[in-house]
């Protein structure tokens, strides 16, 4: 059981933003260095193998990647406690070899693969938001959190937690309690890592678990974290370089450029942010810049769908900063939504934006306007993430990637940079197996460590 730090509840006066607590401890970890050469990492969604997507753990392409995010477990708004937003598919539903659920089925993957990658449980995201909230008033709910979060991540196998608050608010105490949860999960993995390796004799010396942050990649919600106080703590920062632009905005735009677009309306609604000054680029230098963070812990996110807007009242063939009426939307179950592999649309003609980094399409018909990563743009960003030296990239989600090698975003990124080997499972070594055995002797994932 990790040890938490008191909870600085009450440290926010209304409106006054965060306020810097007093260290009660210093930081026990230095985050991790990690290994030479980039990170490629895929969202993996818990919801891609039902019919609508039909992607399971084999159709990733672990063989091109270094990390498998696995979204989402969800936080219990109740008790605090993490658990399983979806058991029939986390754990029940029928995969290759007579395997149940999609953890099992890609843990069994990492441990016989040839190529190293490493896989990562996320906690939360947009649709959990609330949960984070009505915890963040309790220190019960929160150390329930930080406790089941890492005993969650060992259990079913993973090398980590990737933490998805999306977002704390100014003028409360989430931006510290945020901060706690890092804390005290970054001190749960140390004290599992001493339980399982020893005292080591420095700490570059021991095999770490990651954690990782799902990053708000604009201004506004940046500024209100603690993000140098957050450093002590975050291996990588998963800079979440899309859904700039969409049904919120007040005109169209691109949602996952990486320079700036031209246009300035915008209009702040639900939580979300549209603004033409939006960009990947702006948000990797606000954390490099103004808040001193090394491009080597960031990593830059991008899209493997596209966000649209239909009804566009465009009257020449510009299609960026215009009025719309409606999204449209092509992915079950989200509205404004074309995964990657359904663009461009039926009989529109794929183009560019060389300037923001950006293709779209556009339907004259249904005035419908889509903007989207393609490989070209795969082709720029991967020359920026050399350029910058960056950690690495990754994908929001795999299941939107095409099949087709030629039209295939990873494939196409695979190009520009080389996955690093050294990104090697905790889990292929035996001194953890041992110790999973030994807490979890016939749990879940137990008889493949007994296989491997």
């Amino acid at each position: 059981m990790c040890t938490v730090p008191r909870l600085f509840l009450g440290k926010f006066k209304k409106g006054s933003g965060w306020n810097k607590p007093s260290a009660e401890k210093p930081a026990s970890h230095k985050p991790y260095d990690g290994p030479d050469g980039f990170s490629v990492g895929t969202y993996y969604s818990n919801w891609s193998p039902y019919e609508a997507r039909d992607h399971k753990p084999t159709d990733i392409p672990v063989n091109l990647l270094t990390h498998v995010y696995y979204a989402f477990f969800v936080v219990d708004a109740k008790t605090g406690a993490v658990k399983s937003s979806d058991s029939w598919s986390d754990f029940e539903m029928p995969m290759s070899g007579g395997t149940k659920g999609c953890i099992k089925e890609l843990q069994k993957i990492k441990l016989n693969s040839k190529h190293e990658f490493r896989s990562i449980l996320c906690l939360g995201g947009w649709s959990n938001r609330e949960a984070y909230k009505k915890i963040a008033t309790s220190e019960k709910k929160v150390k329930t959190f930080i406790r089941t979060a890492v005993e969650c991540m060992f259990q079913y196998g993973f090398d980590g937690i990737d933490l998805d608050w999306e977002f704390p608010e100014e003028g409360t105490n989430e931006p510290a309690v945020y901060l706690e949860m890092m804390r005290g999960i970054r001190e749960g993995m140390d004290e599992l890592e001493l339980q399982i390796f020893g005292p080591a004799e420095s700490d570059n010396d021991r095999l770490h678990f990651q954690l990782s942050v799902a990053t708000p990649a604009f201004g506004e919600k940046l500024n209100i974290l603690p993000i140098s106080e957050m450093s002590n703590y975050v291996d990588i920062w998963n800079m979440m370089c899309y859904d700039f632009h969409g049904e919120w905005s007040e005109v169209t735009g691109y949602h996952t450029n990486l320079y700036v677009q031209g246009h300035s309306r915008k209009r702040n609604s639900n939580s979300r942010v549209s603004d033409s000054t939006l960009s990947s680029d702006a948000a990797i230098k606000i954390m490099t810049e103004k808040h001193k963070i090394p491009a080597r812990r960031l990593s830059l996110g991008m899209a493997a769908y596209g966000r649209g807007f239909t009804n566009v009242e465009s009257k020449d063939e510009t299609y960026i900063g215009k009025k719309f009426h409606g999204v449209g939307g092509a992915s079950e179950g989200e509205p404004g939504i074309w995964l990657y592999n359904q663009l461009p649309i039926e009989n529109t003609e794929e183009q560019f934006d060389a300037s923001a980094v950006s293709a779209y399409c556009y339907d004259s018909k249904q005035r419908t306007f889509v903007g989207y990563d393609n490989t070209r743009s795969m082709n720029v960003k991967g020359k920026y993430i050399k350029t910058m030296n960056l950690n690495g990239g990754f994908w929001w989600e795999s299941c939107g990637d095409s099949k087709d090698p030629n039209k295939s975003l990873v494939n196409a990124l695979r190009k520009e940079i080389e996955p690093s080997e050294g990104f090697v499972s905790l889990f292929k070594h035996k001194q953890v197996q041992d110790h999973h055995l030994q807490k979890y002797p016939q749990d879940y994932i137990s008889d493949l460590f007994q296989k491997f």
